[in-house]
């Protein structure tokens, strides 16, 4: 759980500007972590476990934390909903938007849970 809350903590205060500018930090952009994230919803694929791994402690943390993220970055989940449904939302999100694959995956992801599920509607 504490892992859990420094990645939602470090995720609050980081902006993909900054992002580009920390040299030797490696977060994973969506070109990166693409194939991986698609390989987490598939039990048979062990393709790179580390980086299955990323991508779901990454969408975790940012499922579980979202209205918790600045304004900015937040988004509410619905009643019911859970870490493949936001999955398989980012997917979707990086699918239909390839020209921001170079984003970090957190970015991308927040982009995507924002959108599929703004707050106060």
């Amino acid at each position: 759980m504490r892992f859990v809350a420094l990645v939602a903590a470090f995720l609050a205060v980081m902006s993909p500007n900054a992002y580009a500018q920390t040299p030797g930090m490696f977060v994973g952009t969506g070109n990166d972590m693409y194939q991986a994230c698609k390989d987490v919803l598939d039990d048979r694929n062990m393709r790179d476990a580390f980086k299955q791994g990323q991508c779901n402690g990454i969408i975790m943390a940012i499922f579980y934390f979202g209205e918790n993220l600045p304004s900015e970055r937040r988004f509410c989940s619905p009643r019911g909903a859970g870490t493949n449904q936001a999955l398989r939302i980012m997917l979707a999100y990086l699918d239909a938007n390839p020209a921001k694959l170079h984003l970090p995956i957190f970015v991308l992801a927040t982009d995507a849970l924002r959108d599929a599920w703004p707050c106060g509607r």
